[in-house]
This record gives structure tokens, C-alpha cells and sequence, in this order.
């Protein structure tokens, strides 16, 4: 069991840390359509983090984890319309937007490290299922800086009339 509230810990660790990352960067851009994305972030960072302080508790004190309808959440589950002009140009015209997409990415593929090995070595059907969602959640995440990532670079390298061979 304490593995499990060590794993748990981390968990919530990780999904703070994105909320706290997520904001700040929200709140201090100028553009509407990256404060909208890191906003939109942050605020699914801060529902997984609730969620597993939810199980941590019901671990701790009665030594299983607590059912849990992950059909309720889906509705914020949804692809972030990562591909607007304004978001590109935004990202492309701010250096510090484009390095958060960086930093971001990296936080994701932890996150999505963590919960994809857990869902595979949990005994517990619900611990299975939270790691599941969890990892589906960070991977939809990940999906969606990577792209805007390449987005940006062959804006770069267009603008800039420059593509790698």
C-alpha cells in the first residue's frame, strides 16, 4: 500500500506542478489565444489533481482506492483546437510562449511515463482504470503541444525560408 501512496504523491506532485506552470504562463502572455490554451490546461491539471488527492485519501484511510466515474470528466476531455492562426502567430512572435510549449511537453511525457507504467503493474481495478484515464488525459496533452510544436518550427522555418534537407 505504500507504494501506492508513494505513487500517488508523485502523481499529484506532477499534476501541481503543470497547474502551477500552466498559469503562470497564462497569466503572464498578452495573447488571448495562448492564455486561453495554458488556461485551459491548467484547469485539467488542477481536476486530475483533485481526483487524486480524492484517492490518496480514500487509500489512506481505508486502504483501497474509491470508485470512480471517469465518464462525468469527459466532456472537458476534448482535443484542445490547437491549430488557430492566432495561436501560431502568437507562439511564433514570442519567444517565451514557444519555449513554455517546450517546457510543457516535458512535464506531459512525465506525467504520461508515470501513469502509462502504472496502469500496467496495478492489481487494483481502480487504481487501473485512474491510471488509464489519466494516461489517455496526458497523452491527449501531449499530442496536442506536439503539434503545435511543429506547427511553429515549419512557420519558422518558412518565414525564414530555411528547410532542413
Amino acid at each position: 500500500m505504500q507504494n501506492c501512496l508513494d505513487v500517488l504523491k508523485q502523481a499529484i506532485s506532477f499534476e501541481r506542478k503543470g497547474y502551477e506552470f500552466y498559469k503562470q504562463v497564462a497569466d503572464q502572455t498578452s495573447g488571448k489565444a495562448v492564455k486561453n490554451l495554458f488556461n485551459h490546461m491548467a484547469n485539467e491539471e488542477l481536476l486530475h489533481e483533485e481526483i487524486l488527492a480524492r484517492q490518496f485519501k480514500s487509500l489512506n484511510e481505508n486502504n483501497k482506492f474509491a470508485k470512480e466515474d471517469f465518464t462525468k470528466f469527459e466532456k472537458s476531455h476534448e482535443p484542445i483546437d490547437a491549430f488557430t492562426s492566432d495561436l501560431k502567430d502568437e507562439i511564433v512572435s514570442a519567444s517565451y510562449e514557444a519555449a513554455a510549449i517546450a517546457a510543457a511537453i516535458k512535464l506531459e511525457k512525465n506525467s504520461l511515463n508515470l501513469y502509462l507504467k502504472r496502469s500496467q503493474t496495478a492489481t487494483d481495478q481502480e487504481e487501473m482504470k485512474l491510471y488509464k484515464w489519466l494516461a489517455e488525459f496526458e497523452q491527449g496533452h501531449l499530442d496536442d503541444l506536439v503539434n503545435i510544436d511543429q506547427e511553429i518550427r515549419e512557420k519558422i522555418w518558412y518565414d525564414n525560408r530555411f528547410w532542413p534537407i
